[in-house]
């Protein structure tokens, strides 16, 4: 049976120039690379080169990309580094975020509430917003840190970024701004003005599992998560991936250089799919028309998501109902469930993925599928 792979925000395919790029790297470059050996410069340099092929594609100097094992060590990097090397004397912190936010980041804010952070979760809009003015109307003296993702993992919706990062360093330039990236990096024009910390991850864009980076803005103080060898500037203790940053390296090219190639196919995808769901009765679709062209989250209005989901699945045909860290919970979505939606869209709804390797064919086949359900 072929299969039909539609959960593209969850991971996605390793594209063969990858593979070619990390390959030396588990064989012949296999030293550490804080060995001063042969083997072990030659480690480094790929971890250097790297990096300064990742920091080219995101605007930003090299020394300000930090590797991690993922993004869920960055963003709890970014927030608990963020947040306790910004501890005031003698009193509170607060920090604004957003109830659509990833689990690692809403995980990382309870945490901090256990050591006694105050958290204020903005609401968003139908189509999982959240405003710069909403931002502002939640800061106040003791606000150290704002967290508001770049694009939703599970509708596709673009946050107004830079404007949400302007409001912040207009009320006070010592608030730290982070935003989750995931989403974003590789598939949209990234702008880090505004920005101090920016967390992405290699396997959302066709690089491997278990490598990611935080952009650290120079002169932005981070605690350190993990203490040891003083890796990755001291920032980040720990020997590094190497053959994993090389693939993260070559899968960061591979997605800025044909971004626009990209997002062009993947418009052409939705607009199909969008175009074959109107035809269909009981659909309601979540995403905001504006949308990553990656992302169409539909409600299958008097149905279970999970119930569609598994049905899909015996067709060969996979897709989600929300994030994958969170997926095998009997629950909601916790994105689906901040918006003002009916309980009803809340549970019926499913998350479809597109990737530059998505055929026109598959999507007529998931219609074609949808349509016998």
């Amino acid at each position: 049976m072929r299969t039909v792979y539609l959960d593209n925000n969850a991971t996605t395919q390793l594209a063969p120039e990858v593979l070619q790029a990390m390959e030396p790297f588990w064989t012949d470059d296999f030293g550490n690379p804080s060995s001063s050996h042969a083997k072990g410069v030659r480690a480094r340099e790929a971890v250097e080169e790297s990096r300064a092929a990742i920091a080219r594609n995101l605007g930003v100097s090299a020394e300000e990309v930090v590797f991690t094992s993922g993004a869920t060590e960055s963003i709890n990097l970014a927030l608990k580094g963020a947040v306790g090397a910004a501890r005031r004397t003698g009193g509170g912190a607060h920090i604004v975020t957003s109830l659509a936010e990833h689990d690692a980041v809403l995980e990382s804010c309870a945490a901090l509430g256990d050591e006694g952070y105050a958290t204020t979760y903005l609401r968003p809009d139908a189509g999982g917003r959240v405003t710069a003015e909403q931002i502002a109307a939640a800061l106040r003296p003791e606000t150290v840190l704002v967290s508001i993702m770049h694009v939703n993992n599970e509708l596709g919706t673009a946050y107004p970024l830079r404007d949400i990062g302007r409001v912040v360093k207009e009320y006070d330039p010592g608030i730290v701004m982070f935003s989750d990236g995931v989403q974003a990096f590789g598939k949209i024009p990234v702008d880090l003005t505004q920005i101090d910390l920016y967390a992405f991850s290699a396997h959302k864009l066709h690089g491997p599992k278990g490598v990611g980076a935080l952009f650290v803005r120079k002169g932005t103080r981070l605690r350190p998560l993990f203490h040891g060898g003083g890796q990755e500037s001291g920032i980040r203790s720990g020997t590094e991936n190497v053959a994993g940053i090389a693939g993260f390296a070559k899968a960061a090219e591979l997605a800025c250089r044909d971004m626009a190639k990209n997002s062009a196919h993947m418009s052409a995808l939705k607009e199909a799919f969008l175009s074959g769901l109107r035809g269909m009765s009981g659909i309601a679709v979540n995403s905001p028309e504006d949308a990553l062209p990656t992302t169409v989250s539909v409600a299958f209005l008097g149905r279970e998501g999970s119930a569609v989901r598994d049905a899909l699945n015996k067709r060969g045909i996979f897709v989600s109902t929300g994030s994958a860290c969170s997926s095998k919970e009997p629950r909601v979505s916790h994105v689906l469930d901040a918006l003002p939606v009916s309980d009803d869209i809340k549970r019926g709804s499913v998350r479809f993925g597109f990737s530059r390797y998505t055929s026109t064919e598959e999507i007529t086949a998931t219609l074609n599928a949808l349509r016998s359900l």
